[in-house]
């Protein structure tokens, strides 16, 4: 069988478990498959590494002693003192590769215990030195890429064995991944940028658990790589132009989620009003429409219509109404979301939050998400069983995806001023640690709303309600349903629910067409995937 590739996709050589790229032989009715280089190894040997005896070619799954790492083909065995290696794992006298290393590679035969210059990990057996450079590494590390993309970092990063060289101080550095300190004298991935000062591990960029996160793409020239332009990508057209301050600013626009009138700029904070594009409380400059109940934050309408964030490596793309559920957070959503090629949805919270950021709590915590955290919320006391946490570098500090996206303020039916939210209560008083709404036993170690004034205290979900993030009126297609519907909260009236026959008390779903009188709680009509109904 001669490079017969069509035949071969998906098949695996059986003698050393790479896949079929070259000449092979096989048999089709077995299922076994072998590179022509593997059939045409030798069936005896005598190897540096062990030379008291040869080494015979057997096929069998066991450990090699070489990699320590179990596996099924070809190895090479010493029956007399125990010994198997697999063929792909004997290692060549010298590695010669200069897309990776501008030296040479030669193997050093005697089996010691070294740290790896080029990852900072531990290593046990065989190690290959360059001399000239002085460094000691594993065979996979030799090919390690000189120039990787990462997910988390717009500019191309660069391995460096000796980070203190590359920039000319002594100071200690973090990994921008992990967030523990970086070994200077050992291998490292830093930006290739000038003034630039971000590094990772070697092994926080290769990791397997990391690659959803933060996927690497190696790059073969930095110098021809571009990044996303989003200037000219935006979604919004100008119409009037004004000066605040020494900055000038669009005083009137056309955005596209909102193209049936005109927005005009307001630097005023107006917490009474919900961005439609981010659904949180107008805490900073926005438009708004004079003829219909719209705003959206300043930053939020200038959001560009394709852009990347630090996960994962697809880029997103705006979408600006529907009802969704966010990904990361798993709030049902209605506004402006950010989707995937593949599907995945986010919602603007959860996009426009970064990796690494200091949040004000109680007191400031430098906070970076953890994909394998699965430590208790300090606001909520929950788990979260997958997609991590965002954790404190520096403490025990941790705040899942729900939480961390929390509105400062508030304003609830029950109060008549805004709602801040505070971080601990410390009130030792029993009788305190009450619900005002709900009128149940609060967590004092847990965060909570409280009114100054009225000195009102309560639990978050009961401010902002089970779906806090979808806002009344919106529209969704409902495919058991041939009209539009529209969200609601009935007050006076309850009407019974066509799914589940209960009165509907909480958030609902009603006809828009004039005589037809569907109506349906959410939690009935909405379906369990990512995205429930876009409109366009």
């Amino acid at each position: 069988m001669d490079n017969q590739n069509f035949l071969l996709k998906y098949r695996e050589c059986f003698g050393c478990s790479t896949e079929l790229v070259n000449d092979s032989y096989g048999c089709f009715d077995c299922n076994i498959f072998f590179h022509k280089k593997c059939v045409e190894l030798p069936i005896k040997i005598s190897h540096p590494y062990h030379r008291k005896h040869q080494l015979i070619l057997e096929s069998d799954f066991c450990f090699c002693n070489l990699c320590q790492v179990s596996h099924s083909g070809l190895f090479y065995r010493c029956s007399i003192c125990n010994l198997d290696f697999h063929s792909e794992c004997l290692p060549p006298s010298v590695i010669k590769d200069k897309k990776h290393h501008e030296h040479p590679f030669t193997l050093l035969l005697r089996p010691n215990s070294f740290t790896c210059d080029a990852c900072d990990t531990q290593g046990d057996n065989v190690s290959y030195i360059c001399s000239t450079c002085n460094i000691q590494v594993h065979k996979d590390c030799i090919s390690l890429p000189r120039f990787i993309r990462l997910t988390l970092h717009r500019h191309p990063l660069s391995r460096n064995f000796f980070l203190s060289i590359h920039f000319h101080d002594s100071r200690t550095w973090d990994c921008r991944i992990c967030y523990k300190k970086i070994n200077m004298e050992h291998g490292s991935y830093c930006c290739s940028r000038p003034n630039c000062e971000f590094v990772i591990h070697v092994k926080c960029a290769i990791s397997r658990e990391n690659k959803f996160w933060y996927d690497t793409t190696e790059l073969e020239n930095p110098d021809e790589f571009k990044e996303l332009d989003e200037s000219g990508n935006l979604i919004f057209r100008v119409l009037r132009e004004t000066k605040v301050g020494d900055n000038v600013v669009a005083a009137e626009i056309i955005h596209s989620s909102h193209d049936q009138h005109s927005l005009t700029f307001n630097d005023e904070i107006n917490d009474n009003k919900h961005c439609n594009g981010c659904m949180m409380p107008i805490s900073s400059s926005f438009y708004y429409c004079s003829c219909c109940d719209f705003f959206l934050h300043k930053a939020c309408a200038e959001l560009p219509r394709r852009t990347l964030l630090w996960f994962p490596q697809s880029s997103f793309r705006l979408l600006t109404d529907g009802i969704f559920k966010c990904w990361l957070c798993d709030y049902d959503c209605s506004g402006f979301s950010y989707k995937t090629a593949n599907g995945l949805v986010v919602c603007l919270r959860c996009a426009t939050t970064p990796h690494n950021f200091t949040y004000q709590a109680k007191e400031p915590h430098y906070l970076f998400y953890d994909a394998e955290n699965v430590s208790n919320c300090s606001a909520c006391g929950r788990r979260r069983d997958r997609k991590g946490s965002y954790i404190c570098k520096d403490c025990n500090f941790v705040l899942n995806s729900g939480c961390v996206t929390l509105p400062k303020t508030a304003r609830h039916n029950f109060d008549e001023h805004p709602l801040k939210l505070v971080y601990e209560d410390n009130n030792d008083y029993p009788l305190h640690h009450w619900c005002d709404i709900c009128e149940k036993e609060r967590d004092s170690k847990f965060w909570f709303y409280h009114c100054k004034v009225c000195d009102n205290a309560m639990h978050p979900k009961c401010v902002l309600g089970e779906y806090p993030f979808i806002k009344l009126g919106s529209k969704y297609k409902y495919k058991g349903h041939p009209h539009p519907l529209s969200f609601i909260q009935k007050i006076d009236y309850h009407p019974l629910c066509e799914k589940c026959r209960e009165p509907c008390q909480d958030l609902s779903l009603e006809c828009e067409e004039h005589g037809c009188n569907f109506v349906g709680h959410w939690k009935c009509l909405r379906v369990f995937s990512g995205v429930y109904s876009y409109h366009h």
